[in-house]
């Protein structure tokens, strides 16, 4: 920013930050990025649009993906947007309608009609738990924290594919049988079920929550958030 500022740029150039994952540091027994976990794949944002001086110092909680990053640069910067075509789609969406809101009363709104905003956001992570004795994946549910690693593996070869959407108010990860052909998800056969839930944890004690699987307490809550998770797959979603 200072080097901005001395190249006469502070109060025209667009700026965002952001990582590319999350990481454990000690929470839930977990160290690095290898989950699904908010801990694994919340990321910090930050944008400074300097023409949108109310923006300045406000935080949001609407629902984003990295996905949006570039949408909302091109949308911020008024740079001509992308071809919209099927050749040629966009998984993100701009976010900038939110740094243009000058409250968080009207952003609330904004989103209460629909009018912007996700009601959802995704993540994926693969599940590679190796039997290194046989050489062969291991398929007991039971086992599967063994050996978990996907680093190196093809996609074509991974043998489960965790998929995880978070909500307002829910983070719900289904472990599905990866099928490394189509590289789509067979919803049919999976290894496991999450729920989380979120309710009032007001993001920012990333240890005290998710540590509970309240999945079989919630079943209706299930049934609705995995027809919601499957569609938004099948729409695209596997590809962020």
């Amino acid at each position: 920013m200072k080097e901005l500022d001395a190249l006469g740029l502070y109060e025209e150039t667009l700026v965002v930050m952001h990582s590319d994952h999350g990481w454990n540091l000690g929470e839930h027994g977990q160290w690095q990025k290898f989950t699904n976990w908010e801990t694994g794949v919340r990321v910090p944002l930050i944008i400074r649009a300097p023409w949108l001086p109310k923006s300045a110092n406000r935080k949001s909680s609407t629902l984003a993906e990295l996905v949006d990053v570039y949408p909302t640069v091109v949308d911020l910067a008024g740079a001509a947007g992308p071809p919209d075509s099927d050749d040629l789609k966009l998984d993100g969406t701009s976010l900038g309608w939110v740094l243009r809101t000058e409250s968080d009363e009207e952003e609330e709104e904004i989103e209460r009609t629909g009018a912007a905003g996700k009601t959802a956001v995704l993540s994926q992570f693969g599940r590679c738990p190796l039997d290194k004795a046989s050489n062969a994946w291991i398929t007991n549910t039971s086992a599967m924290w063994m050996n978990n690693w996907c680093e190196f593996v093809d996609k074509s070869e991974i043998p489960w594919m965790g998929f995880s959407m978070r909500t307002k108010d829910w983070r719900y990860t289904e472990w599905a049988q990866w099928n490394g052909t189509s590289l789509t998800p067979h919803w049919g056969t999976n290894a496991g079920v999450e729920l989380y839930d979120h309710r009032g944890d007001g993001g920012t004690d990333f240890d005290a929550t998710e540590n509970v699987n309240v999945a079989k307490q919630n079943a209706g809550v299930v049934a609705q958030l995995a027809k919601q998770l499957h569609a938004l797959v099948a729409a695209g979603g596997q590809q962020h």
